[in-house]
């Protein structure tokens, strides 16, 4: 059984009472001393599962790109009389992205896109 803050007795049902900004667990007759705080009433919300709607996600497709692609990459590179660590360096890329995509592995459009502002050319086929 919870005892008294105050006077120490034993007591079934504790008040919370503020005394001088302190906040105690008090028997009847001590909480006149300061204020009664009220109990918090547990909000209880019963959360039911509610299936959120389907929504259709369209993929994106990879746009076409010149099949030899990688062949365009390595000419335009050694015409701008670069090696594949300086371009790696400009571009902030990793060197074994720019050896595998010289190498004829595709990297992600986003690459593509940002190999195609820097060297000035169109690696990917126009579409009708």
């Amino acid at each position: 059984m919870p005892e008294c803050e105050v006077c120490g007795r034993r007591i079934d049902k504790a008040n919370r009472v503020s005394i001088d900004g302190i906040v105690l667990e008090t028997c009847n007759n001590c909480s006149t001393l300061g204020k009664v705080l009220r109990r918090k009433k547990k909000n209880v919300k019963i959360r039911r599962h509610v299936p959120l709607p389907k929504i259709k996600v369209e993929e994106a497709k990879p746009k076409e790109i010149n099949p030899d692609f990688s062949k365009i990459l390595r000419e335009k590179r050694e015409q701008m009389k670069m090696m594949q660590k300086d371009v790696a360096i400009k571009l902030n890329l990793p060197l074994s992205l720019i050896k595998r995509a010289e190498s004829g592995f595709r990297p992600e459009d986003s690459v593509l896109d940002r190999l195609e502002k820097f060297y000035g050319i169109s690696l990917f086929e126009e579409e009708n």
